[in-house]
Protein backbone atom coordinates (compact mmCIF):
# COMPACT_ATOMS: atom_id res chain seq x y z
CA UNK A 1 0.00 0.00 0.00
CA UNK A 2 2.98 2.37 0.36
CA UNK A 3 3.33 2.50 -3.42
CA UNK A 4 -0.02 4.15 -4.06
CA UNK A 5 0.46 7.30 -1.94
CA UNK A 6 3.84 7.77 -3.63
CA UNK A 7 2.21 8.15 -7.05
CA UNK A 8 2.07 11.64 -8.49
CA UNK A 9 -1.37 12.76 -9.68
CA UNK A 10 -1.98 11.00 -13.00
CA UNK A 11 0.58 8.32 -12.12
CA UNK A 12 -0.34 4.65 -12.36
CA UNK A 13 0.53 1.35 -10.75
CA UNK A 14 -0.17 -1.81 -12.76
CA UNK A 15 -0.37 -5.39 -11.51
CA UNK A 16 -1.93 -8.72 -12.25
CA UNK A 17 -4.27 -10.14 -11.21
CA UNK A 18 -6.98 -8.21 -9.40
CA UNK A 19 -7.12 -7.71 -5.62
CA UNK A 20 -10.79 -6.82 -5.05
CA UNK A 21 -10.46 -6.96 -1.27
CA UNK A 22 -7.88 -4.15 -1.41
CA UNK A 23 -9.27 -2.25 -4.39
CA UNK A 24 -12.61 -1.84 -2.61
CA UNK A 25 -10.84 0.05 0.19
CA UNK A 26 -9.33 2.68 -2.10
CA UNK A 27 -11.12 6.05 -1.90
CA UNK A 28 -12.62 6.67 -5.36
CA UNK A 29 -12.05 10.41 -5.08
CA UNK A 30 -8.30 9.72 -4.94
CA UNK A 31 -7.82 6.57 -7.07
CA UNK A 32 -9.33 5.20 -10.26
CA UNK A 33 -9.22 1.40 -10.62
CA UNK A 34 -9.44 -0.13 -14.11
CA UNK A 35 -9.47 -3.89 -14.76
CA UNK A 36 -8.94 -5.50 -18.14
CA UNK A 37 -9.31 -9.14 -19.05
CA UNK A 38 -6.17 -10.62 -20.57
CA UNK A 39 -7.12 -12.61 -23.66
CA UNK A 40 -5.35 -14.47 -26.41
CA UNK A 41 -2.77 -15.95 -24.08
CA UNK A 42 -1.41 -19.47 -24.02
CA UNK A 43 -2.95 -19.71 -20.54
CA UNK A 44 -6.42 -18.97 -21.89
CA UNK A 45 -6.10 -21.14 -24.97
CA UNK A 46 -4.81 -24.22 -23.15
CA UNK A 47 -7.71 -24.28 -20.70
CA UNK A 48 -5.32 -25.92 -18.26
CA UNK A 49 -4.07 -23.86 -15.36
CA UNK A 50 -3.59 -24.12 -11.63
CA UNK A 51 -6.28 -21.57 -10.75
CA UNK A 52 -9.29 -23.59 -11.83
CA UNK A 53 -9.63 -22.07 -15.31
CA UNK A 54 -10.29 -18.58 -13.94
CA UNK A 55 -9.89 -15.59 -16.22
CA UNK A 56 -6.75 -13.48 -15.94
CA UNK A 57 -6.95 -9.73 -15.40
CA UNK A 58 -4.55 -6.84 -15.31
CA UNK A 59 -5.32 -3.92 -13.03
CA UNK A 60 -4.38 -0.25 -13.22
CA UNK A 61 -4.66 2.01 -10.20
CA UNK A 62 -4.31 5.67 -11.17
CA UNK A 63 -3.97 8.48 -8.67
CA UNK A 64 -6.36 11.33 -9.43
Amino acid sequence: MAILPALVPGGSFYYSSELPFIEGLLPPERYQVTRRKVSGTHWEQSGNNDLGNEDLYTTQVMRR
